[in-house]
């Protein structure tokens, strides 16, 4: 695969404020880390339509995948986590390797380029709980990035901040949390989530079973694109009853914010199969539904 300069994406800027694309987590090497990507400052979101990504864990590495489909462009990072005696972590950076770029949903074919980060973060230490900032996109032109902001430790799963002024809560702020999920399908436990550490989120979560195919999972209604009312979220349970079948979530915490019951919307696509033939269990989230429609 060729590289291309992430430069060449970027917005226009139309606001000064950040804009949230997908935060997850992992556990690797024992330790949580935890990453929240935003657009800053927020602008023309052209440059996202078609953003997904998420985590891999393999050999003690957590590697970070992002891929822009329309554009057939991913790039990310590999990062190493180790303890210290005295309560701090060091961490390394590494470019991502290739066999580490297609987070298991679809093999990238010849024509998909890999680009390299603008830098990767020298090796560093830091305490439990601190963040560190990782441009993933920029453009020296506009000022606009993308950055990946990383809380490693025991503190990595702690409420994040975001200054600026409030606005009204609109259906697509409606976020999915599916954080270390035990899921079951008609009663039966799916053993690759027995002990699934992880997790992920966003406006559009999916899951998989080859069984079944996959679920995409919006808490707004987006009937428009052809979601249909089909089950529930109560706090860290998640049921979805739709194509003959039950399938339940149990997640170590909160599905959606606010301590109430939700309606879910899923868009079950029972002749969807993964090309990896292996996989029993697949879940991914993204910002932008046509990434998922291609």
């Amino acid at each position: 695969m060729r590289t291309i300069s992430l430069c060449l994406l970027a917005a226009v800027i139309c606001s000064a404020e950040p804009f949230q694309l997908m935060s997850g987590w992992g556990i690797q090497n024992g330790h949580k880390v935890r990453y929240e990507t935003r657009l800053e400052p927020d602008g023309d979101r052209t440059v996202i339509k078609g953003w997904s990504g998420g985590v891999r864990i393999k050999d003690d590495r957590l590697y970070r995948v992002v891929q822009l489909r329309p554009k057939k462009i991913y790039f990310g990072y590999e990062v190493a986590v180790e303890a210290r005696e005295d309560g701090r972590y060091d961490v390394r950076f590494a470019p991502l390797p290739a066999e580490m770029s297609d987070l298991g949903r679809q093999d990238l074919d010849e024509g998909w380029l890999a680009a390299p980060l603008p830098a990767y973060p020298n090796a560093q230490t830091v305490d439990n709980g601190e963040v560190i900032a990782l441009d993933l996109m920029e453009n020296p032109e506009t000022g606009q990035r993308i950055v990946d902001y990383l809380t490693i430790g025991d503190d990595a799963l702690r409420t994040e901040t975001l200054d600026g002024p409030a606005r009204d809560f609109t259906p697509e702020d409606a976020w999915i949390r599916i954080m270390e999920p035990l899921v079951t399908v008609d009663g039966e436990v799916i053993e690759p989530t027995r002990n699934f550490s992880g997790g992920i989120s966003g406006a559009i979560a999916w899951i998989y079973t080859p069984s079944h195919g996959r679920y995409l999972l919006s808490l707004a209604p987006r009937k428009a694109q052809g979601f249909e009312l089909g089950g529930e979220v109560r706090l860290g349970t998640m049921k979805i009853e739709t194509g003959g079948s039950r399938i339940e979530l149990n997640c170590s915490e909160p599905i959606a914010t606010g301590k109430q019951a939700y309606n879910l919307y899923v868009l079950h696509q029972p002749a969807f199969r993964s090309p990896k033939s292996y996989a029993k269990f697949l879940m991914g989230s993204t910002s932008s539904l046509e990434t998922l429609l291609r």
